[in-house]
């Protein structure tokens, strides 16, 4: 039989409930942010939210923890390493940046950096406005991608 998860004795070592956004210190708490939009509907729902204290938006991806685990040594250590591959990139200059993370309602809340665009959409404006996706285009966006995943091998993610 699977056991029921206290899921906040394994993350507090890892700053849980924290957001660190410009350097300054905040709590984690869902009533300071206000929703704007989704951004991603899927599995794990990403949504745009408004911080009302600091008047900056972020990202918030959202994870469902299981109420129980099978496994509970390997399920924890995969639910711990959405966290802390974010957590190992510090000031990453191709992947956005972590501010924090949370768990609310039985959900790993995870505030991330928002992008300016995401990658479809800036693809969906230039086809649009050229008719076509031009080469250089996808050159710069290659190097960058390239950049983001050298840049995990060397902190070795």
């Amino acid at each position: 039989m699977a056991n029921s998860i206290n899921y906040s004795e394994y993350f507090n070592d890892l700053n849980m409930g924290l957001l660190t956004i410009d350097g300054r210190k905040y709590k984690f708490a869902m009533n300071d942010l206000k929703e704007i939009r989704s951004i991603f509907n899927g599995r794990n729902p990403v949504k745009e939210y408004r911080h009302k204290t600091i008047q900056k938006n972020v990202a918030i991806k959202s994870i469902n923890l299981p109420l129980y685990l099978e496994n509970e040594e390997q399920d924890i250590k995969k639910i711990r390493r959405e966290v802390e591959v974010h957590q190992n990139l510090k000031n990453p200059k191709y992947v956005v940046q972590l501010y924090g993370f949370s768990i609310i309602k039985n959900k790993l809340r995870i505030c991330i950096e928002l992008m300016d665009e995401s990658l479809y959409d800036f693809y969906k404006k230039v086809h649009k406005k050229f008719d076509t996706f031009p080469e250089d285009f996808i050159g710069v966006i290659g190097v960058c991608i390239l950049n983001a995943l050298i840049y995990c091998k060397i902190v070795n993610i």
